[in-house]
């Protein structure tokens, strides 16, 4: 038997226009995924970089006329270091002769040049003689202290810092972000004091915890504030991923690790806390009155329009019309008063607008975007009726950069203790820094000396007479 295997033949191809018209498309259509495939890489690639992105792309940079002249600008006021006020030694420096002519000069004029060093620092090592002794009566262990020990061990453990060292360490951590292995590798260069990276560790740990009262008066304060400026970032503890929460004011700063919910946030601000949030597009902060940050979403419209998602012409109308209002609230002081109010209500209805014609809108991403800025409509308008309420969340996301420089050199926290002493101190440091003090100098007056210890004054507000002991 034998079989017949019939082959289709291919008709040959007619340059047809349908044809041409077909392959054109084909081609723009395999450009475009190539297009998108590169963009894709290299957000995938930005987000597993350690360093940080360049500030401004290729096809972003300012056209060379646009470049602005560095330095200040002319006539303004000079900037040099004022004269010393205290002068430890004079220097008489002999005039010379001319190093060509060999000849002795003539108007001699003597300039003053100042020139400040730092001292070789010798560690002062200071001896305890303890006595230890048992009651005769009960038989209790009873050990004597002095008021400038900053530590009771004794035996294996008797070498301890002092209350300048563990200060000046405190602040090498968690105000400067250096490693604990650096700061004992420093001291041992400098200071010629040998301790380990524990030791230093435990004895910081130790002043957080003397620290603690502070932490809860300036929780009492921030529940009061009319405004709250947030933020939050990526954090981890113990090698599993949460969340670093930064909660500030123009004098208060406070940090607190925690989960993505809002709990994090009612622990710091209190369940009746009254005053207005300023924040991102985050969602557990609708447990307060909230005021949302305007450039967040223009931040996602101009990735929109960088991935060619959506119709450029309306996403480009709703990043002006938020620009404008950013504008609008800054010139709040230049403008009449019933001028700013019938501009505020020209904003918002064009706003409320451009929300609701694109809440259905045939692109996916536009329509996500309206229904946010829908849900908090009211939200990103407050700033044009406040002024104490800014259109960004700049201010919180300038001072969580600290916390952010911290877990790029520390690699976050492992213990409970860890990101206790973490939370304690940089929330401390910040603040003493926002009121323009020191908080090394509080240090050394918590860990050293007998009788009760008083919170410090300029955390108290204004006008308030009686003394905060604390435990």
């Amino acid at each position: 038997m034998s079989y017949v295997v019939a082959m289709e033949t291919e008709s040959p191809r007619t340059d047809c226009s349908r044809c041409k018209e077909l392959d054109a498309k084909v081609s723009e259509l395999a450009a475009e995924v190539k297009r998108l495939s590169k963009l894709v890489e290299a957000k995938t690639r930005t987000g597993k970089r350690s360093a940080a992105p360049h500030r401004l792309g290729p096809g972003r940079k300012k056209p060379e006329g646009e470049h602005l002249k560095p330095g200040r600008p002319v006539g303004h006021e000079p900037a040099s270091k004022p004269t010393p006020e205290k002068i430890d030694r004079i220097v008489e420096v002999p005039v010379i002769p001319c190093p060509d002519c060999h000849c002795e000069l003539e108007n001699v004029v003597v300039h003053s040049q100042y020139q400040s060093e730092l001292p070789r620092i010798v560690p002062i090592v200071t001896e305890f003689r303890v006595p230890v002794g048992n009651c005769p009566c009960c038989m209790k262990r009873v050990q004597a202290t002095h008021p400038e020990q900053t530590s009771q061990a004794l035996g294996a453990a008797n070498h301890v810092l002092g209350p300048n060292a563990i200060a000046v360490a405190a602040e090498l951590k968690y105000s400067l972000g250096m490693p604990f292995r650096k700061i004992s590798r420093f001291f041992r260069s400098t200071f010629d004091l040998s301790f380990s990276p524990g030791g230093i560790v435990r004895a910081t740990q130790s002043l957080a915890t003397k620290s603690k009262g502070l932490i809860s008066v300036l929780k009492l304060q921030i529940a009061n504030r009319d405004v709250v400026h947030a933020d939050e970032t990526g954090w981890w503890l113990k090698g599993k991923n949460c969340y670093l929460h930064c909660f500030c004011t123009p004098d208060i700063v406070l940090f607190k690790v925690g989960d993505r919910t809002n709990q994090t946030a009612i622990g710091i601000l209190g369940p009746h806390f009254s005053g207005t949030v300023v924040c991102d597009g985050y969602r557990g902060y609708d447990y307060f009155h909230t005021a949302r940050c305007n450039s967040h979403p223009m931040h996602r419209i101009s990735e929109m329009l960088d991935s060619k998602i959506g119709v450029a012409e309306d996403l480009l109308a709703i990043r002006e019309l938020l620009s404008k209002g950013i504008a609008l609230s800054k010139d709040r002081d230049t403008i009449p008063s019933i001028e700013y109010a019938n501009k505020i209500w020209d904003h918002q209805n064009s706003f409320h607008q451009w929300i609701a014609s694109h809440i259905e809108d045939k692109c996916e991403a536009t329509s996500r975007l309206a229904c946010h800025l829908r849900d908090y409509e009211i939200e990103f308008t407050k700033h044009l009726h406040d002024r104490q309420i800014p259109p960004t969340n700049n201010y919180a996301e300038q001072t969580l950069r600290t916390a952010v420089l911290l877990r790029k050199v520390g690699c976050c926290n492992r213990s409970e203790k860890g990101v206790a002493a973490f939370e304690t101190l940089t929330s401390l440091f910040a603040t003493f820094i926002k009121r323009g003090a020191d908080f090394k100098d509080w240090i050394q007056e918590r860990i050293i000396g007998f009788g009760p210890k008083y919170l410090p004054k300029l955390l108290l507000p204004d006008k308030f007479l009686t003394q905060i002991q604390l435990n």
